[in-house]
């Protein structure tokens, strides 16, 4: 949720002059706002960067300041982790059922 004009962004003091390090670097940008919402739940200030290359598609930088690295790549990983599982698990439960219909009543 971002801040009205009238709130003060809780990590713009905190992020102002800091060296910023790109944490995922992705294609979507329905991703990179994910990662951003899912640092900033996580107390981790970050912000999205977008490299337009002349000869490849633009990319995605989610960065953190640096001191902050470590933990988010900690978050981010976390959640991956998370979603592998939980489509690997979807995954064996269709297959699972992948001969249900295959009778002749």
């Amino acid at each position: 949720m971002r801040p009205s004009s009238r709130e003060e962004d809780p990590f713009a003091a905190e992020t102002q002059e800091k060296d910023f390090i790109a944490v995922a670097v992705v294609d979507d940008l329905d991703q990179a706002r994910n990662y951003k919402q899912l640092l900033e739940d996580n107390d981790i200030p970050a912000e999205l960067k977008v490299a337009d290359e002349a000869d490849e598609e633009p990319s995605i930088s989610v960065v953190v300041p640096e001191e902050y690295l470590d933990e988010a790549h900690i978050v981010i990983e976390s959640e991956n982790v998370y979603e592998d599982y939980f489509d690997m698990t979807l995954d064996d439960d269709l297959d699972d059922y992948s001969d249900v219909g295959d009778e002749d009543y």
